[in-house]
């Protein structure tokens, strides 16, 4: 009740929606809200116009109101209460005309007879205008989540928000969105980061607007540092110290966004920054609350947070990140909600004492030329730099494939300590190995 939607219902839209994946469940499981899903693609929006009529019904063309329908409270707005100034005259709400920065017509229209409360949205994120009261949004790539964020900040009905970013080492400054060439023809950020205030960034956050960054806070760079350090998707790191400092770097980035939404768009301690349960529902498993007082949606948020919003979890890995890179040598991290286990750990990075000291006995056995215990040892003929010698012999202790980075991360820091040379070969993740030998000479 109280919604800005045709009879006061209240109105979700889903930005960046897809398929509907979504938007669908919400729309049966909702029966009385309003659900809209927006998206760029068209062929996405047939698939869910196909997945919506497969519920029961038959699709339905643009702008048409369902058979027996039509003094339904939405039908009549399709029909003309949403399109009372320069409507096309084809029961297209006025504000959906030509969106010149994607070159094709928006419409609004219904899924299908069967969802009467689910509409599919044609366009980007920044042209849907129609007042709403809770935008929400899974995986939308890079700044597009920002582009959610600030479209619920600027609705006029107090629109509550609840995203799921992703991708975020695309909001480095070098990198290019293709969520942004798809919406707008062109590779240029709309958006320039950090946006805060709090973390160094103008304010607006606008790229036209050219924030820049005050002494003593998040420089560009950094936080380009920060953007590649948090843009990660392996699960099997979920729970481990690392893991810890890539979460910790996301969430600085996600504390950037809320601190923004609080600064320009009046959520005045009014955002939470909580994660999916499990976390291995999806290793892009933040997610962004904020909402506003005297909206429809009230506060979604049940649990502590400390003044950036952050909930336990995000400050435990705050604390665990801390450990792993500051603490000395032999220090023991545990990962949040990792059950409270500890691995004894080796300068502060994820391997064991005994996992350091299997590399080495293969690497000590392999220098004593005990080569029939180890697994490929190979001899290679390489440029020598004497005129004299034009090659000679290299032997090469070349470690298996498939044994996974950290593996291959600790072979090169067995090898280092040992004076050792040691590089990486292969390209492709499954054909990856550390091969080491004697320097030469």
């Amino acid at each position: 009740a109280g919604g800005s939607g045709p009879g006061g219902r209240v109105r979700i839209v889903d930005f960046a929606g897809g398929s509907g994946h979504l938007a669908l469940p919400l729309a049966l499981l909702l029966p009385r809200c309003e659900v809209v899903l927006v998206d760029l693609k068209r062929r996405s929006l047939d698939m869910a116009s196909s997945r919506a009529a497969e519920c029961g019904g038959a699709g339905v063309g643009d702008g048409a109101a369902p058979s027996g329908e039509k003094d339904s409270p939405t039908a009549r707005e399709e029909e003309g209460e949403g399109a009372s100034s320069g409507g096309g005259g084809d029961g297209v709400p006025a504000a959906l005309g030509r969106d010149p920065s994607v070159h094709h017509e928006r419409r609004l229209r219904r899924a299908c007879p069967s969802l009467p409360n689910l509409y599919l949205y044609h366009g980007s994120i920044e042209t849907y205008s129609d007042p709403f009261d809770l935008g929400i949004s899974l995986h939308a790539c890079g700044e597009a989540s920002d582009l959610v964020l600030r479209a619920c900040g600027r609705a006029s009905s107090n629109a509550a928000f609840v995203a799921c970013p992703c991708c975020v080492g695309k909001l480095a400054s070098r990198s290019a969105n293709p969520y942004v060439f798809a919406a707008t023809g062109d590779d240029r950020p709309t958006v320039t980061y950090p946006q805060s205030e709090a973390f160094g960034g103008g304010g607006g956050g606008d790229a036209e607007e050219g924030a820049g960054a005050r002494a003593g806070t998040v420089s560009p760079e950094d936080f380009d540092a920060l953007a590649k350090a948090a843009d990660f998707g392996e699960l099997p790191d979920m729970r481990t110290s690392k893991g810890a400092v890539r979460r910790c770097a996301k969430a600085l980035l996600e504390a950037d966004r809320l601190a923004y939404m609080e600064e320009a768009h009046g959520y005045e301690g009014t955002t939470a920054l909580t994660r999916m349960v499990p976390w291995e529902s999806s290793p892009k498993n933040d997610i962004l609350l904020g909402w506003k007082e005297g909206g429809a949606v009230g506060c979604p948020y049940i649990g502590d947070k400390d003044e950036w919003g952050h909930c336990n979890d995000c400050n435990t890995d705050v604390k665990a990140a801390m450990r792993h890179l500051l603490e000395p040598s032999n220090s023991s991290v545990v990962a949040a909600d990792s059950g409270g286990s500890k691995a004894d750990s080796v300068d502060g990075v994820d391997w064991t004492a005994k996992e350091e000291s299997d590399i080495r006995s293969d690497v000590e056995k392999f220098l004593a030329g005990n080569e029939a215990t180890l697994g490929v040892v190979e001899r290679r003929e390489v440029p020598s730099d004497a005129a004299e010698d034009a090659s000679r012999e290299r032997v090469i202790l070349r470690f298996d494939t498939g044994m996974g980075w950290r593996k291959r991360k600790l072979v090169h820091y067995v090898a280092e300590s040992m004076g050792l040379a040691h590089w990486c070969e292969g390209r492709k993740h499954a054909e990856k190995t550390v091969c080491v030998a004697r320097k030469r000479s």
